[in-house]
């Protein structure tokens, strides 16, 4: 069986090494990440992960349409964004 090819978007969020660890472990991200994957239904993936070289926290989701995907990293984006 063929593995289907989906768009693919990453935004780079600027973070500290400090900031990285204490945005990644925000509730509000986690509630996010997971209703964001129930929504893909097993169709798409979203990565959230530090950058080992920069100061960037990379979040990729991969979805049937690039919309959908445009959305939950624009939305999980955001969230890293506001979280002090």
């Amino acid at each position: 069986a063929a593995v289907p090819q989906y768009p693919q978007i990453t935004l780079n969020i600027p973070a500290t090494p400090e900031e990285k660890t204490r945005k990644l472990a925000s509730p509000e991200l986690r509630e996010a990440e997971e209703r964001a994957r129930r929504s893909l239904s097993g169709r798409g993936k979203i990565i959230i992960r530090p950058s080992g070289t920069e100061n960037l926290i990379r979040v990729t989701a991969e979805a049937e349409k690039e919309a959908t995907a445009k959305k939950i990293v624009e939305e999980l984006a955001e969230i890293l964004r506001n979280t002090p």
